[in-house]
């Protein structure tokens, strides 16, 4: 018998986004017989790529920021034969106003990589011993709620926290310091810049998402015997007991089952299964502006640029044949998401002139910004699951992670902690 139960035990993971596909992968390989069904007519969920008919490519739905420490997207990236390109060390560039430059760099070892990190160009040493201050008081997080009250606590200067928190905390949680959970900041932390170097190596995907894994694992789930359905999600499911024993799809297909994988947000959820504990989710929306340029910009650090005081946080850059695409990201992005597309617009452009003055506009070719109003959830409210779940019912996706932040990593962890449970589960029935 293997580590998740019983061969050809018959599983539907209902959604084939990060989380549905790499709990799909691990089912496969361990013996059982899989079915996943989506909704939409391409597999990827919300961190998916899809063609920009202006520039004749393969954009992203919202650029992806990697982390070395991502180590269940990575192991899900192997089992599709594809490999993240990550930098040697930390290194970040910021620019502000014109002129203002900082690069960030990382350094080797345990802790070494968080103080380094100080070591930036034009921090004055008031602002350094600020964050050391903050380094040696890091579990204090556990006595706040949001960082931004940790940083209250610790007097983390102003310096501090435009060249070094504030960034920090949207690279790695997707969220401003006065919304980000002092708890997932903290998970974080230990997992990035406490243990290897490698763990805090940064990398942007050079390949569009749809293209890196999407696709390659719906390739890979076929290969393994998988089913797949595309375009044809489940609608509802018929139980016993309490039990689900089928799945019913939009076309009408009727899917018996074992075990049911639900790998979808919490309003999908809430649809298939109603449920009054899921209203303590709220969505937050991620803006992004992808814009065709005749030229590259100078981006120094692997075509990734954090930006300082500006409508949006990080630019992404890519070739794109002959031209260039640099796509910029605002996660978080409440006070974006309901301007009109072409104040976005304006936005961008204004955005790139203002990080690299030499830009003029009649090298910016078009410009396709894009909302994704639902990129993230977050809980406002106690959640201990389902209030009556199906015995037979295992949840998946990065919000159900309660320790990590919204990430494509979080998502690709809950798909196999979805895995082994299923693998439990069955073992202890099966006894």
């Amino acid at each position: 018998m293997n580590n998740l139960g019983p061969p050809r035990c018959v599983v539907i993971v209902v959604g084939a986004g990060v989380a549905g596909l790499a709990c799909a992968l691990d089912l496969l390989v361990a013996g059982h017989s899989v079915t996943i069904a989506e909704q939409g007519p391409a597999p990827g969920g919300r961190a998916r790529s899809f063609l920009w008919p202006r520039a004749d490519v393969e954009v992203d739905t919202g650029p992806h920021l990697i982390l070395g420490c991502y180590g269940s997207f990575r192991q899900m990236l192997k089992a599709c034969g594809a490999e993240l390109d990550l930098q040697p060390s930390m290194r970040v560039e910021l620019r502000g106003r014109p002129g203002e430059r900082v690069i960030v760099r990382g350094g080797r070892g345990r802790l070494a990589n968080l103080w380094a990190l100080t070591c930036t160009s034009r921090l004055p040493i008031a602002d350094r011993l600020s964050i050391l201050r903050g380094m040696y008081r890091i579990k204090r997080l556990r006595d706040t709620t949001h960082v931004e009250e940790w940083l209250a606590l610790t007097r983390q200067s102003a310096g501090a926290r435009r060249y070094f928190w504030e960034p920090l905390v949207l690279a790695t949680l997707n969220r401003s310091s006065a919304r980000a959970p002092s708890a997932q900041f903290l998970t974080v932390l230990a997992h990035a810049f406490l243990n290897r170097d490698a763990d805090a190596r940064m990398g942007r995907l050079g390949t569009p998402l749809s293209a890196l894994y999407a696709r390659p694992a719906i390739d890979t789930i076929r290969r393994l015997g998988g089913n797949v359905l595309l375009g044809d999600g489940v609608e509802s499911f018929e139980t016993a007991g309490n039990r689900i024993i089928a799945a019913r799809t939009r076309r009408g297909l009727r899917l018996e089952t074992d075990q049911v994988v639900t790998a979808v947000p919490p309003d999908a959820l809430d649809r298939l299964i109603p449920d009054p504990s899921l209203t303590h989710f709220t969505p937050s929306p991620i803006v992004s502006a992808h814009v065709l340029l005749s030229r590259p910009l100078p981006f120094e650090e692997e075509g990734l640029l954090g930006l300082l005081d500006c409508p949006f946080q990080w630019a992404f850059q890519t070739r794109a044949r002959d031209r260039w695409v640099a796509s910029l990201l605002t996660s978080d992005a409440r006070d974006l998401a309901d301007l009109p597309v072409p104040r976005l617009a304006a936005l961008a452009r204004d955005a790139l002139k203002s990080c690299c003055p030499t830009l003029h506009d009649h090298e910016i070719e078009a410009i396709f910004p894009v909302k994704e109003r639902s990129a993230t959830w977050s809980l406002t409210g106690p959640w201990r699951g389902l209030t009556a779940p199906p015995d037979n019912l295992t949840l998946a996706g990065d919000w159900t992670v309660a320790d990590y932040p919204c990430t494509i990593e979080s998502a690709a962890l809950s798909g196999r902690r979805a895995a082994r449970a299923v693998g439990q589960r069955l073992a202890s029935e099966y006894g």
